[in-house]
C-alpha cells in the first residue's frame, strides 16, 4: 500500500507527459486528413485556427455517426 502513492504519480506523469508529446502530432495528422478532404483549415501560424476547426470537424462526425445510428437502428 506504501507505493500506491508514487506509483499513481508515476503513471500519472507518463500519461501528461504522453499528452504533451504526442498531441501536436495527432493534431497534425487531422489538420491533414481535413486538407485532403477539401477543408481550408489554415495552416502554419495558425494553430488555434486549426485546433478549432479540427474540433469542429471532429463534432460534425461524431453528430452525423450518432444521426446515421439512431437512423439505422428505427428502420
Amino acid at each position: 500500500m506504501r507505493n500506491a502513492f508514487p506509483l499513481g504519480l508515476a503513471v500519472l506523469f507518463g500519461v501528461m507527459n504522453g499528452i504533451y508529446i504526442f498531441k501536436p502530432m495527432i493534431i497534425e495528422a487531422r489538420a491533414q486528413r481535413l486538407r485532403e478532404q477539401g477543408l481550408d483549415i489554415g495552416g502554419a501560424g495558425h494553430e488555434d485556427k486549426v485546433e478549432e476547426e479540427i474540433v469542429c470537424a471532429n463534432e460534425r462526425e461524431r453528430a452525423a455517426k450518432k444521426k446515421t445510428a439512431s437512423g439505422s437502428s428505427s428502420t
